[in-house]
């Protein structure tokens, strides 16, 4: 990367801000505390825009003591992308990733997100590769999956091991999510 070119990644939000992170000041914001604002917020922008895959490479690029600690985030990344592939209706792709990438869980559970209620649920990595059994995975018992709120469970995950607190949403909204988030994991071990 020479002088002259800096690379930017960018993410355009819904409300039209644009939140963007120079990579050649990323390592030096990095260096002394993990838990850089801007990098986190960029990578949850990147969760909640259905690119798990690229937030796993920006943390375990910048942040791969979080990914070291806590396996259980690297877990929901990948069913996360998993289940984006199948959502946008590429099973060949979804298949090849759940055996390159998720073969290796296929024993472990996973928390994901019901949606409407906001309950999570505990599922096995099989469960959830159940998906691709199905002609209409949309339509089908586990069409809850394919839910946007997928997404947001993992920002909620993400977010609560990076120890960041969006102060754009209210303090309580986000308090009581860690609450919530906190119970559930206390509960399920």
């Amino acid at each position: 990367m020479g002088n002259n070119s800096v690379k930017r990644l960018s993410y355009r939000l819904l409300n039209s801000e644009e939140v963007a992170i120079e990579l050649e000041e990323l390592p030096h914001a990095t260096k002394s505390r993990p838990d850089n604002q801007d990098l986190i917020r960029y990578i949850d922008k990147l969760i909640l825009s259905g690119k798990a895959l690229k937030s796993l490479q920006v943390i375990e690029q910048f942040l791969p003591e979080l990914v070291a600690r806590d396996p259980e985030l690297h877990l929901e990344i990948l069913t996360l992308e998993f289940l984006e592939l199948v959502r946008k209706n590429e099973p060949l792709e979804a298949l090849e990733f759940a055996k390159t990438q998720l073969a290796e869980y296929k024993n472990k559970s996973v928390m994901l997100r019901k949606p409407g209620k906001g309950e999570d649920l505990q599922l096995s990595v099989l469960e959830v590769l159940g998906v691709l059994c199905y002609n209409q995975p949309l339509e089908s018992d586990l069409g809850y999956l394919l839910d946007s709120t997928q997404r947001q469970k993992v920002s909620d995950t993400f977010n609560l091991k990076a120890g960041y607190i969006d102060t754009s949403r209210s303090y309580l909204c986000s308090l009581s999510r860690i609450l919530c988030c906190l119970k559930k994991k206390k509960k399920f071990k």
